[in-house]
């Protein structure tokens, strides 16, 4: 497996597990900042742990069983060489990088999009934010210090009121931020469902927030009847923030959800041993465990100090003759033959390809 295959698979699986624990012990319990700091965490662990590199563990494993093939994806190197040569790979590589353009173009049109629109309209400074009047179907919506209100909603009614109070909660808390930061990820490693995931669970966080921050004056009623006279899909690579924004059924929920959890310190406290747990899985040194003959003696006196290393470049081979003495005494040995990586300078840059025993034993 190659650097980049190993890396974004790894991102795939550490993604995939924090996630997985966000929702058994997190979904839709009333720790909204908790849990906004929490998904923004697992996207840049997964982004990170990938590239540390650990020796805590060692494994042996089998190609041929499913447990094996886990720990070799795990343990499967992140800057082994890729080959220089053309390869089938690279067209896969130039599809994804494709993608991520083609997304990272399509996020960049959504905000020149929004700055053309605060140019067009101008704005005015109200409460320290930039409210500036449109008549767009996406209205009320935030984006950085900018609030577009939509023309015909009056701030002066408690309605509206609640609504400048909601868009004022993603100004001022910064959500846009990291919107922004969880799209730009979302574009480039496209390929991972997780962080799709991640980025929609996200936004819904920044709705509870905002909600919160909106009914502050324990009006829920009001503001539930309001959420259901209007709303409209959200979009994935939308990096506004929407105040009719679905679902509206779990911002209603929320709502009226009580504040108190079980066990609630200790599912915050267990996120810290799965993020340990998957630097552990990332240490492990993967070994190739092969099937023992009975009838063959083992190898207790083998010492690598002893063994013969022949290279041939002509074929990418390298001969391993390793000398022992078997439970009588007798000296033998063992030949083992392996194929590896061309372009490699010396042993310690060789990526073994494959393997195979040569010669068991001999006198």
């Amino acid at each position: 497996m190659d650097a980049i295959t190993a890396y974004v698979a790894k991102s795939i699986l550490a993604s995939g597990l924090l996630f997985g624990y966000y929702c058994l012990a997190l979904r839709n319990k009333k720790f909204n900042v908790y849990n906004r700091f929490y998904l923004l965490a697992s996207i840049v662990l997964s982004l990170v742990l990938p590239l540390l590199k650990f020796t805590w563990l060692a494994v042996q494993a089998t190609p041929n069983t499913a447990a094996g093939q886990v720990f070799i994806l795990i343990g499967a190197p992140n800057k082994a060489q890729v080959p220089v040569h053309f390869s089938p790979v690279w067209l896969a590589y130039a599809a994804a990088s494709i993608i991520s353009l083609a997304l990272c173009i399509i996020l960049t049109l959504e905000i020149a999009w929004i700055y053309r629109m605060k140019k067009k309209h101008g704005g005015i400074r109200v409460q320290g934010v930039n409210l500036i009047e449109v008549t767009v179907k996406q209205a009320p919506f935030s984006f950085l210090n900018n609030l577009f209100w939509k023309k015909g909603i009056s701030l002066q009614q408690p309605e509206g009121e609640k609504i400048f109070r909601h868009e004022l909660a993603h100004i001022q808390q910064r959500h846009t931020y990291d919107k922004l930061f969880a799209q730009a990820v979302t574009c480039i490693f496209w390929m991972n469902p997780f962080y799709w995931l991640i980025q929609k669970e996200l936004g819904m966080i920044h709705e509870f927030i905002a909600d919160a921050a909106s009914i502050e004056d324990g009006d829920v009623d009001a503001f539930a009847r309001m959420l259901l006279q209007s709303h409209n899909g959200g979009r994935y690579l939308s990096p506004e923030h929407q105040f009719f924004h679905s679902p509206i059924k779990r911002r209603l929920i929320m709502l009226t959800t009580s504040a108190k959890t079980s066990y609630s310190y200790a599912r915050r406290v267990l996120a810290l041993p799965v993020a340990a747990i998957i630097a552990v899985l990332f240490s492990v040194i993967v070994g190739n465990a092969q099937t023992v003959d009975p009838k063959l003696q083992p190898l207790g006196s083998i010492k690598p100090d002893n063994a013969k290393i022949e290279r041939n470049p002509a074929d990418s081979t390298i001969t391993i003759s390793v000398p022992y003495k078997d439970k009588s005494g007798k000296l033998k040995k063992r030949i083992f033959k392996m194929k590896y990586m061309p372009g490699a300078h010396d042993e310690g840059e060789m990526r073994i390809m494959s393997d195979s025993l040569v010669q068991k034993s001999s006198t």
